[in-house]
């Protein structure tokens, strides 16, 4: 059964596409604005919202993807939005907003998830970072070694802010369609991230602020994933 989240509890960014959208006159509930984490490395989300609103007619797409467009860059000076082929948009937010983004993300964010996520891959007696979760796990406990770090103004790099923020739209999904996949693509994907970040050498002089948002965040997913969130791998 389809359920909501408290008005302005939902992603900002599914709020400001729905805000758009209805400014140029469709009313659409921000749960229900089609997003999705981009793949080509010039933009963090994908919105198919402008075919959405043509009814699948790409030449109709087109125009309102321009206009949707317009529409997001006079009420967001904070988000790119490039219009892109096929009726999407791309969207990009600046490392600014992601970081009020991460401290705002509710703790308990994934106990809306369903039931516990099954392991994309079986487990074996011998962990391995083929299991996402064990990733997950060992992501967590650099985090946490990162915390005790003395504090700086350092930020994790742009995909990594961009992959703890995107706990809102996952957190959105679980709760519109139940679909309990969506929380363990962004526990893999989430957690692949930190890995390559915190390689050898680690990184120092970071905030931490943001540091414990990031391990808060992947800690609740992974306890609503049926894991334990780790200090020590």
């Amino acid at each position: 059964m389809t359920r909501s989240l408290p008005d302005g509890s939902s992603f900002a960014l599914s709020q400001q596409i729905s805000y758009a959208a209805t400014h140029l006159g469709h009313a659409v509930d921000p749960q229900a604005v089609p997003l999705a984490s981009s793949r080509d490395g010039a933009h963090d989300w994908v919105s198919a919202m402008p075919l959405r609103l043509a009814a699948g007619d790409p030449d109709a797409a087109a125009h309102h993807a321009t206009r949707l467009a317009g529409a997001l860059g006079s009420i967001a000076p904070a988000l790119g939005v490039d219009v892109l082929p096929r009726g999407l948009v791309g969207l990009r937010l600046d490392d600014p907003t992601l970081v009020t983004l991460s401290f705002a993300l509710p703790r308990g964010w994934a106990d809306v998830a369903p039931a516990p996520v099954a392991p994309a891959h079986r487990p074996s007696s011998r962990r391995s970072l083929q299991d996402p979760r064990y990733a997950a796990q060992l992501a967590h406990a650099r985090l946490c070694r990162l915390a005790e770090q003395p504090p700086g103004a350092g930020l994790p790099p742009h995909d990594v802010l961009v992959r703890l923020v995107d706990a809102w739209r996952v957190r959105d999904r679980l709760v519109t369609d139940g679909r309990a996949h969506h929380l363990a693509d962004w526990l893999a994907a989430y957690g692949a991230s930190v890995l390559v970040w915190t390689r050898e050498p680690r990184p120092r002089d970071l905030d931490p602020r943001v540091v414990v948002a990031a391990r808060d965040a992947l800690a609740d997913g992974l306890r609503a994933s049926g894991a334990r969130p780790t200090e020590r791998l």
